[in-house]
């Protein structure tokens, strides 16, 4: 390196130009990141709505003399913990990766682990800031899928009132299931009640078990069906119960049937696009 006067007082300007040259010899030693993940990839099962999934990385700083300092950005649905820290020279750590869903379907994402390092500032050469230099990468994939937890129902002696259980959904209780001594007064004896059975015929009660249990206030103050593709049967009389579904505001059955394909239509496109992507991410 050579440093070169350029200009000095007036004194001095007569010094022969070759004299103010300086000679400085500078050394140093460049020594290479060298980071690894293992494993490079995590497949998580499948993971429902307010639950999660542990798993573990290790990272490993191969070096012999350099300690790196580390980082994980944070990514969606998943935590990392230690998300930061450093690594002394041939040392590992063990990082712990919890997915926790927020959204229903495939989960792919990246997780990246940056190595920082000081970086000159272009603006103010003399100083210097903290930016990743390095980098490695593991790819996180999981699915994620909503569940709903059905209430246990309470036990009764009397008819069940309304405010006993949730009223309307969640009904589940088919005749096939129903026990001949069931603990509520609505259906004890039910099974041995045989008035109503010359009313049906024989097909009739061979899919007469498949039916839901029409309880006498189940739903809430109205004859609209809570799902009209659902089926109840009072336990004693062996009749369907009546539903009411308003023309004037309920689409009919015809109309259910078009919007089912149609909505079946868009679900396939979304299937085959995804499948299009994920292949050609797969084959660059």
């Amino acid at each position: 390196m050579y440093f070169e006067l350029l200009g000095a007082s007036p004194g001095l300007s007569n010094i022969e130009h070759s004299k103010t040259k300086l000679e400085i010899a500078v050394a140093g030693t460049a020594l290479p990141v060298i980071l690894s993940l293992e494993p490079q990839a995590l497949q998580y099962p499948t993971t429902y709505i307010g639950q999660k999934e542990d798993k573990y990385i290790h990272i490993y700083n191969q070096s012999d003399h350099k300690s790196i300092d580390f980082r994980f950005p944070s990514i969606a649905n998943f935590a990392i913990q230690p998300a930061s820290g450093k690594l002394k020279p041939r040392e590992k750590l063990q990082v712990l990766v919890t997915l926790i869903p927020h959204q229903i379907g495939n989960i792919n994402k990246t997780l990246v682990c940056e190595v920082l390092g000081a970086v000159v500032n272009p603006n103010t050469p003399v100083y210097t800031q903290s930016k990743p230099i390095h980098q490695a990468q593991c790819l996180l994939t999981g699915y994620s899928s909503a569940i709903t937890e059905i209430p246990i129902e309470k036990f009764n002696m009397g008819l069940k009132p309304m405010i006993s259980n949730e009223v309307g959904a969640n009904v589940i209780t088919t005749h096939d299931s129903l026990k001949r001594f069931h603990p509520r007064a609505a259906v004890l004896n039910s099974a041995n009640d045989t008035s109503h059975n010359t009313r049906a015929s024989n097909s009739y009660f061979n899919n007469f078990k498949k039916h839901k249990v029409s309880f006498p206030n189940d739903r809430a103050r109205s004859i609209a069906p809570f799902n009209r593709d659902d089926s109840f049967i009072t336990p004693f009389t062996k009749e369907q119960r009546y539903n009411y579904v308003d023309p004037d505001y309920a689409y009919t059955d015809e109309e259910r049937k078009q919007i089912e394909m149609h909505d079946n239509m868009y679900n396939q496109l979304f299937d085959e696009q995804r499948f299009q992507r994920s292949e050609v991410k797969r084959t660059k």
